[in-house]
């Protein structure tokens, strides 16, 4: 993303910008928290998809009881998975 664009104003004083640092590195903290949870994720994902195609692993042996309890199936659960 090009920020270069983009022009900031400096807090009034000098007491407000670590108030400012602060709330930037928490914004940049979560970032990165989301980036590497996206990417574990993803990992995850290709991994599994790997074992479903080359039948190591079969969608009806899969264990989706943490799915349905967090009510995240995106619609599947044991009675539609074949």
């Amino acid at each position: 993303m090009d920020l270069l664009p983009v022009r900031l104003s400096l807090p009034p004083t000098l007491a407000e910008q670590p108030l400012v640092m602060s709330a930037l590195d928490a914004a940049n903290a979560t970032l990165t928290l989301h980036r590497r949870s996206h990417g574990l994720l993803s990992e995850l994902f290709r991994k599994l998809l790997h074992q479903l195609m080359t039948a190591q692993v079969r969608a009806h042996d899969l264990d989706l009881s943490a799915v349905e309890e967090a009510g995240g199936s995106g619609g599947l659960n044991r009675d539609n998975v074949y």
